[in-house]
């Protein structure tokens, strides 16, 4: 085992052991649920039903899926002026398609047809896009944006049905911002209502203007409920904010998924999607319950004293509502796929009951943590809490009030699963700094005793590490007790 040195071992009262596995819940009684969030299913781009996915979780020893089936899948372009009328549009199979009712009771009738595996039902949403260039000139045209995904859950029909996503024709009717188009919408009517009075060779005149008027008028109406279209370019981070104030006022979750994404950026048939990765997002948008920390692809945001601690800096601060929470998403298609079967990817829920409910408010919490593993050898975070000097404890996505200056004592478990026994490696983090870290062999235990914690409120999290392990342990928040 690598060793500190010794005046850091001292200071930080280092304590390593090996213990052995622990059972189905944690030091704190609440249930471990192993879960794998970021799930399709035939209904939109997923090759396997709801039964086959329950038997695949059944395979894995996975306790609850959550589905999040694309909410739309739409593109459409239409010619100026006329973008309503003369367009072309391409629409795949998605919750819209066949309906938010008829998705939930699907999705029901599939946890009541395997009451052991927990379906718990949300979309991945794609709330904005928009174009550059013209068809069959150039570079063609290029959807910019269109794969800055939310993934939405715990919201009903109603809510599901209503999110203002690009093509979501679910409301009123909106007038396009083209002021310039409605004053020309005006006064051609006006002019064919004068030319149709005049009589004679001025009546068809007339007619063409009214009906050249009725056009750009329909062209400047639409139904739906994001106020955003494609046409107008870059719009911030609005359309987004707006989508996630929409899910946290119906009572849902949202997620940013895959901000680090590295396949934002292809051909698509005759156009181009063009979606660079986009982790800014996460400090640019407020109120959204977490992001995508584990993935197939490689992430940075998650390094110390990185983006994500500065997100929880500035939420220990005071200007941030909410932690961000760091899952892992799946991005599951089909078993197999790129040498993945489902469970890979997983996010540990710690709950009170095994319960739709009470998985959705351990997420919303933050009690949880992320790993990457393979199949039933996954690693498992037994432990990982603080102990104030009191003997008051929190553990994973939970507050500990404690006296400035007193030492922290924190522990931590990582068991080996249904593995053999093999190295990891631990890191403790505090305040994006990395103040400890140690190697053993599974199972292990270590405990460290923070002496120079700095005052005010502040988090701890810990990082897991090994030849087939990757954990992530949502952070630990330490508050001044007034």
């Amino acid at each position: 085992m690598k060793r500190l040195p010794p005046l850091l071992a001292v200071l930080l009262g280092i304590l390593p052991f090996a213990a052995a596995g622990a059972g189905a819940t944690d030091d704190t009684g609440l249930l471990q649920v192993t879960a794998v969030i970021d799930v399709r299913s035939t209904v939109s781009d997923g090759d396997h039903d709801f039964d086959q996915l329950a038997a695949l979780a059944r395979q894995h020893g996975i306790e609850a899926i959550f589905v999040s089936d694309h909410d739309r899948l739409v593109l459409e372009y239409g010619l100026f002026p006329f973008r309503k009328i003369v367009k072309k549009r391409e629409e795949r199979p998605s919750v819209a398609t066949v309906g938010a009712g008829e998705y939930l009771r699907r999705v029901r009738a599939a946890g009541e047809r395997w009451p052991d595996v927990l379906f718990i039902p949300g979309v991945e949403a794609a709330p904005f896009y928009y174009w550059t260039g013209l068809p069959l000139v150039g570079d063609g045209l290029v959807a910019h944006q269109w794969e800055r995904h939310l993934l939405v859950f715990g919201l009903d029909a109603e809510g599901l049905a209503g999110l203002p996503v690009l093509h979501n024709d679910h409301g009123s009717l909106r007038i396009d911002r083209q002021p310039p188009f409605l004053i020309l919408f005006v006064l051609t009517g006006l002019i064919g209502v004068v030319a149709l009075g005049w009589g004679g060779r001025f009546r068809l005149a007339g007619l063409l203007l009214l009906l050249f008027s009725l056009l750009l008028g329909q062209n400047d109406l639409r139904p739906g409920v994001s106020r955003f279209d494609q046409y107008h370019g870059e719009q911030g981070a609005a359309p987004w904010q707006e989508c996630i104030d929409r899910v946290a006022a119906g009572g849902g979750l949202s997620f940013w998924n895959h901000p680090e994404t590295n396949s934002g950026r292809r051909p698509l048939g005759p156009i181009r999607l063009d979606t660079p990765s986009y982790p800014e997002m996460l400090e640019r948008n407020t109120g959204y319950t977490g992001f995508a920390a584990i993935y197939g692809d490689r992430t940075t945001t998650t390094e110390p004293g990185g983006l994500w601690d500065g997100l929880l800096l500035q939420y220990c601060r005071g200007e941030r509502q909410r932690p961000p929470t760091a899952i892992a998403v799946a991005d599951f298609h089909r078993e197999g796929k790129d040498g993945e079967v489902l469970g890979n990817f997983a996010t540990v829920l710690l709950a009170r009951e095994k319960s739709g409910r009470a998985l959705l408010d351990a997420l919303s919490a933050g009690r949880a943590y992320a790993l990457r593993g393979h199949g039933r050898d996954r690693d498992l975070l037994r432990e990982f809490s603080v102990t104030a000097a009191d003997g008051a404890t929190a553990a994973i996505g939970g507050r500990l009030a404690v006296a400035d200056s007193t030492p922290a004592l924190i522990r931590a478990m990582v068991d080996h699963g249904g593995g053999d026994p093999h190295p990891i490696r631990l890191r403790l983090i505090r305040n994006g700094e990395v103040i400890a870290e140690t190697d053993g062999v599974t199972p292990f235990r270590w405990q460290v005793t923070d002496r120079q914690r700095p005052p005010g409120a502040g988090f701890y999290r810990l990082e897991a590490t090994g030849p087939r392990t990757r954990i992530l342990a949502n952070p630990v928040f330490v508050v001044p007790d007034d």
